[in-house]
């Protein structure tokens, strides 16, 4: 009837209205302020079964035994915060619960944040901080220096003292022009950056004069070893005939020369040997002649080389070997000619010689190493005896150059 509760809008027929808490559905009930949604606790299917939804007002005295207490669903005063058109379980209700509900973190996309210009200041200082934390020095500053002629003349004297520890080296009897400059330009550019720290820079001033006055200093230091086998290898070697014996010296001496340099092995020369009743050579060890280690003794000690041979004095000593077995070979073969000559050392054969001699000290038995190793340390002690005073050694190297 007209301006009852629940009268029909104009053009819609009238619907009776089923009485509140009947358990028919709920599309047209209407929405009391105590309303609660309730289920009955059996025969539930959610996709639409034979149960059925109620609601449960307050003051109706229904039982608590058919309905479930307040506590199972969500309380009256959150339902009426919310206006409800349809029913409990329709799409637009599950799209409003939907946004109530934080989503799922395994599928939501983190996009990252753009920083605001405080943050980025922030984050680029906290990278530099990171980054000088991670470096292990600030890249060098090159100085630029500007050497006078006084400065050049001094340089280059330093590397005439320096140049000595080329012959510690592998390039010890390097011959051709090419590799001899580029070590001497390496060794005066070293005294340089020796005097004025190892990052400066300077304006190339290695002259030809300059090369020649090193690489004269370096013959000059390579010629001690020389000479001083050329003045023993008759004593050492015994190339001179016995009294009395039938062969002239000239023969004799060049017949044991070959024995030694042209035999089984080209270099006998450097092992320890002894002769025989029959005069033959018999080797006691190898690579361990007397002759030549007091050689290298004199010029490591006696000459004041000593600082040359590094950290690592087992490797740096081989080579001094190998040149002064060079030299015993230089000296020998001098010795087998008609007519004793003063041949320059330092020529492709004698770099020949010491690379032979460099690679037969690889090709050692891992025994003959081992007695060859104590040999190098035997010398490596008992060589600071025959070093000289400082003064006396100052004095004979500038004497020497």
């Amino acid at each position: 009837m007209p301006g009852a509760r629940g009268a029909p809008r104009k053009g819609k027929s009238a619907i009776p209205k089923p009485a509140r808490g009947s358990g028919l559905p709920i599309a047209d009930q209407l929405h009391l302020e105590a309303e609660q949604p309730w289920m009955p606790e059996f025969d539930f299917n959610p996709h639409g079964g034979s149960g059925s939804v109620g609601w449960q007002a307050e003051g109706l005295g229904s039982s608590s035994n058919d309905y479930p207490s307040a506590q199972a669903g969500p309380s009256a005063k959150y339902l009426h915060q919310r206006s409800y058109t349809g029913p409990a379980r329709t799409t637009t209700t599950r799209a409003v619960r939907q946004t109530v509900l934080p989503t799922t973190p395994y599928s939501t996309l983190r996009t990252p944040a753009v920083p605001t210009a405080g943050q980025a200041l922030g984050v680029v200082a906290a990278g530099h901080e990171m980054l000088s934390n991670t470096e292990a020095s600030p890249p060098p500053i090159h100085n630029t220096v500007s050497l006078t002629k006084e400065t050049v003349v001094e340089m280059v004297q330093v590397a005439k003292v320096k140049v000595a520890q080329i012959i510690f080296t592998k390039y010890a009897m390097a011959y051709s022009k090419r590799q001899r400059k580029q070590l001497i330009d390496k060794v005066i550019e070293d005294s340089v950056l020796n005097q004025f720290g190892p990052n400066v820079k300077f304006q190339t001033f290695i002259t030809n004069i300059h090369h020649e006055q090193v690489q004269n200093a370096l013959s000059a230091k390579r010629g001690k070893i020389i000479e001083f086998a050329q003045e023993g290898v008759c004593n050492v070697f015994q190339l001179f005939p016995p009294q009395g014996h039938p062969t002239p010296p000239e023969p004799y001496r060049t017949a044991r020369i070959n024995h030694f340099t042209l035999g089984m092995d080209p270099l006998l020369f450097m092992h320890d040997v002894y002769f025989d009743e029959n005069n033959n050579i018999i080797i006691r060890t190898k690579f361990q002649n007397r002759f030549i280690m007091a050689n290298i003794i004199r010029f490591i000690w006696y000459w004041g080389h000593e600082s040359n041979l590094g950290p690592s004095p087992l490797t740096t000593i081989k080579y001094v070997l190998a040149v002064a077995g060079a030299a015993t070979s230089c000296a020998l073969c001098k010795q087998g000619k008609g007519v004793l000559e003063l041949d320059p050392f330092g020529g492709q054969i004698h770099y020949e010689k010491f690379k032979q001699i460099t690679s037969a000290f690889h090709n050692l038995t891992p025994a003959e190493k081992v007695d060859f190793e104590r040999y190098l340390q035997y010398m490596l002690d008992i060589g600071p005896s025959q070093k000289r005073s400082d003064r006396a050694s100052m004095s004979s190297t500038s004497d020497s150059e």
